[in-house]
């Protein structure tokens, strides 16, 4: 779900379930801008709400209006 959520936001990383090297700096990377108190690259239920509150304040300019 993590990865499905990073990339969603906008971060390439693999979306296979799987927490391997590189999806695990993708997540450190997310970490270091968003929150820097905790960088190991393992995904938890903080660095979670934070980006699904991201994704929730942002989604509305991805989402193409239909005209």
């Amino acid at each position: 779900n993590f990865q499905t959520l990073l990339a969603k936001y906008g971060y390439q990383t693999p979306t296979s379930g799987v927490l391997d090297p590189e999806t695990q700096k993708v997540v450190s990377a997310f970490q270091m801008h968003f929150r820097a108190s905790d960088i190991k690259g393992i995904p938890d239920a903080q660095s979670e709400a934070i980006l699904m509150a991201l994704i929730d304040k942002y989604r509305t300019k991805w989402i193409q209006p239909v005209m």
